[in-house]
């Protein structure tokens, strides 16, 4: 019998496989990485799993998908919520960091050193609730 490791999960919402294997290559050492392209199934997942630490899109937010982040900030403000967009200037996604629904953005092609620093650095945890460190 083996004891399974329990590692927190990091969500991955992206329509480009090659993006996902990216961003999971980089965090599974760190997380068990669950991805989807569809926002219901990530919307799902936040609300079904304790252990998320980490919450990442990769997809435009526009309409549906930034409420998306709007609902994941009400429904688990613990999470670490990045975005990943090829427009970082974009209006809506510089409101929803404005208004704290989303942590950090990257731009494309994605930087997988600042990636590594936000979510991956052993020696450094980010807090980002007073009762709850992740990715440490």
């Amino acid at each position: 019998m083996t004891i399974r490791q329990c590692k927190p999960k990091l969500i991955v919402l992206a329509q480009d496989a090659g993006v996902t294997a990216q961003i999971a290559q980089l965090a599974r050492p760190y997380y068990q990485v669950v991805a989807t392209p569809d926002p219901r199934w990530a919307t799902a997942w936040l609300g079904q799993y304790r252990d998320v630490s980490v919450f990442l899109a990769a997809q435009d937010l526009a309409g549906p998908n930034l409420a998306l982040f709007h609902r994941a900030q009400a429904m688990r403000s613990d999470v670490l919520r990045i975005v990943i967009s090829a427009d970082v200037q974009q209006q809506t996604i510089l409101e929803a960091f404005r208004r704290g629904a989303v942590h950090h953005v990257l731009g494309v092609p994605l930087d997988e050193i600042a990636l590594a620093d936000m979510i991956c650095s052993p020696a450094v945890a980010v807090v980002v609730s007073p009762h709850r460190v992740i990715a440490g």
